[in-house]
């Protein structure tokens, strides 16, 4: 363990006394220690002085804890906002950009996308083969929470088709948004494992088509947040022909039909809610936007489109990119493009080349912000104030002009730190705490020198954002749109905090306690387990036979809706590109599927008078004792503990025999009755045969 090092030990009067001794032996002719000698007055300004060095050398500042965490690959989590879906309705068909404003109070939310609000609704929705029977459900089905609907049936196979009527057809070039909310919780309370990000082999790979021009055409555009229909999220789709009406097993609508290409689900999907109109929305406020956008060229002049509420609703700037440089465009003529589709801007440029880029910035109308943050003198240490203190730490961009340029900017990278940073790098700091933007000292980071604009920035309220359902209400500008009615049926979620230095100090400790790099065999077991969008039911990693070799072999047992089936190729696929970032180098690893070993019991019991419900006594207590062995690989069932747990129920009075009776070679018997299974084998109960001769009472 490191020695604990303390550098302020010692007080004024102490350092001062250890100065007159020392004076004593050094000087000689140095009599006169009283407080008026000049030699006193210097020894007590040096003790001072020695006194305040050591007491700040002794402690651990700020910027020295956020060095020593980001050494351990830590850093403070950013504040984050809240998310949650809401329903709208409008009496006329509207499209909402993307950062469209609503509001819980004085709480701000924005859409994440663009999403087409229309007078439609979901008139059928179900699963079905020619050959089969299939579940339809009518009605008003989008205001039934409890469909309890299998998508794809019990069994879902290749081919198998969930198709969903709508009573009018879907608009051409708009992405429509479909709400699908799935029973996500099992008889079990087993959960799927959350999916953070995107898979990398579905378990269900899906086809989306829509009926056209005679025939069922491919959807143009899917966007499935669901991921294969594994956990409720938004379905967005984009069609870009005509839709017709169709008859589907007697039920008249216009029809999206979802297909299976390929199966390798564990648990059928069960919707238990579908609706249209639902808009997933962010609690955060944009204030400024930066969008790159390529312009195109038509009859010798350029235009670029924005179609965000900021670019629609803001004051807009436009920069031409050339290289790493941005110059300011001046705009020849602005027009609306197709209503509420976007803005577009013509200009022209003359070296702009056949493809140029565009940086649009949009201001929205805020207090307190403005467009140049300062101006820049070229000084180290330099510090500008941001508008607010609620930040949204990954949204801050800012241009900097840059000198010999003839007029352009350059755009700076925000870092944590200038630790890394050179003279030349345009490097900045984002101050939460204080809301500023801090620069280098132009050894460690370029000092700016000239104007400072900012480009890119968003408000959050964090945790305050976490309100209840129904309290966001409100939307922007209802007079000229219409009637447009909010219903938030769904609590947000997800708001937090800036974790403090502290919390953060807590939670690495924490992290250093866990092993991120799969080491043990527990490691391995417990990365497994989490393997995202699985259901995994347990695993073990199975000892090797000899020490040669560098090869783990885990056996993984799925959980399954009705047959036990093998490990599929995507759940091998999936739990093996999880372990590839955690498996140490040159570690091998290779997924065992679990062999169920069915087991057969056979018993006869003396039981005692007037125990009516005898028989369900004693088969209660045997699936009792083998549900301990469900999740436990290579189990030794031990015959002398279950003739002792059926032998000490009240209702027996004796048991004359017990037998196992296995189909399978692999099992060992042992000559006390005991069965030993193989390595990857697990227990599965089938069948129990009881004969109960009553006890001859006294």
């Amino acid at each position: 363990m490191l020695a604990d090092y303390q550098l302020d030990t010692e007080q004024f009067s102490d350092i001062m006394e250890d100065a007159r001794n020392m004076a004593v032996s050094l000087f000689p002719q140095w009599t006169d220690f009283n407080y008026h000698d000049p030699g006193i007055t210097m020894l007590e300004l040096f003790s001072w002085i020695k006194e305040g060095q050591q007491y700040f050398l002794d402690r651990i500042g700020v910027e020295h804890k956020k060095k020593y965490l980001k050494l351990l690959g830590i850093s403070p989590r950013r504040r984050t906002p809240a998310e949650t879906f809401v329903n709208i309705y409008s009496d006329a068909p509207l499209s909402l950009p993307a950062g469209t404003k609503l509001g819980a109070g004085t709480v701000p939310f924005e859409t994440v996308r663009r999403q087409y609000i229309g007078r439609n609704s979901i008139r059928y929705c179900f699963h079905g083969k020619t050959e089969l029977e299939n579940t339809c459900v009518g009605g008003n089905i989008e205001d039934n929470r409890r469909l309890r609907l299998p998508i794809f049936g019990l069994a879902p196979e290749c081919g198998d088709d969930w198709y969903i009527g709508f009573e009018k057809a879907l608009p051409i070039g708009e992405m429509v948004g479909i709400y699908v909310g799935l029973v996500e919780e099992l008889e079990n309370k087993k959960r799927r494992n959350p999916i953070s990000e995107m898979m990398y082999m579905p378990l269900l790979q899906l086809g989306f088509e829509y009926y056209a021009n005679g025939a069922w055409q491919p959807v143009e555009a899917v966007e499935d947040n669901t991921h294969g229909m594994l956990q409720s999220g938004m379905l967005y789709i984009l069609i870009e022909q005509e839709m017709e009406e169709k008859s589907v097993f007697g039920n008249s609508a216009y029809f999206v039909r979802v297909r299976v290409e390929k199966s390798d689900i564990d648990i059928p999907p069960m919707l238990e809610r579908i609706r249209m109109n639902m808009v997933r929305v962010v609690q955060k406020d944009t204030w400024v936007e930066a969008q790159e956008t390529v312009a195109a060229k038509k009859d010798g002049r350029y235009s670029v489109c924005v179609n965000t509420y900021a670019g629609l609703e803001g004051a807009n700037d436009l920069y031409l990119k050339k290289g790493d440089i941005y110059y300011p465009i001046a705009v020849s003529e602005k027009y609306a493009k197709g209503g509420e589709l976007g803005t577009e801007w013509t200009f022209d440029a003359d070296d702009a080349g056949n493809n140029p880029i565009v940086l649009i910035v949009s201001y929205m109308e805020r207090p307190r912000l403005q467009r140049c943050l300062g101006i820049g003198n070229g000084m180290p240490y330099q510090e500008m104030e941001l508008p607010t203190k609620d930040i949204l730490y990954d949204s801050v961009e800012i241009l900097v002009h840059e000198i010999g340029s003839g007029g352009g900017f350059s755009r700076w990278k925000r870092v944590l730190d200038f630790g890394a940073s050179t003279p030349e790098d345009r490097h900045f700091v984002v101050d939460t705490e204080n809301a500023m933007i801090c620069f280098g000292d132009c050894e460690h980071g370029m000092a700016p020198e000239g104007s400072v604009i900012l480009i890119s920035f968003v408000e959050t309220r964090g945790a305050e954002g976490n309100v209840t359902h129904g309290t966001l209400d409100v939307f922007p500008d209802e007079e000229d749109e219409g009637a447009i009615y909010i219903h938030s049926e769904h609590d947000a979620y997800g708001g937090m905090e800036e974790e403090t230095i502290e919390e953060c100090f807590f939670r690495a400790r924490k992290l250093l306690k866990t092993s991120q790099t799969a080491v043990t065999n527990a490691d391995y077991e417990r990365h497994v387990m989490e393997t995202p969008g699985l259901l995994i039911d347990g695993c073990k990693v199975i000892p090797a036979d000899n020490d040669e070799g560098n090869t783990l072999t885990i056996v993984v047992k799925p959980i399954y809706f009705q047959e036990r089936k093998a490990l599929s190729d995507a759940y091998r696929r999936n739990i093996l590109a999880y372990l590839e970032k955690y498996r140490m180098l040159g570690a091998g690893i290779e997924l065992l599927a679990p062999r169920y070993i069915y087991l057969d019991i056979a018993l006869e019991v003396e039981v005692k008078p007037h125990f009516l419900q005898a028989r369900e006594i004693i088969y209660a207590a045997v699936r009792e004792y083998f549900a301990a062995y469900q999740k436990q690989f290579g189990a030794v069932i031990v015959y002398s503990d279950l003739y002792g747990a059926i032998d000490r129920l009240d209702c027996v009075a004796a048991v004359n025999d017990l037998t196992f009776d296995v189909r399978d070679g692999n099992v060992k018997r042992t000559r006390d009755g005991n069965l030993i299974l193989p390595p990857n084998g697990i227990i599965e109960l089938k069948q129990i045969q009881c004969v109960m001769p009553m006890s001859p009472t006294d």
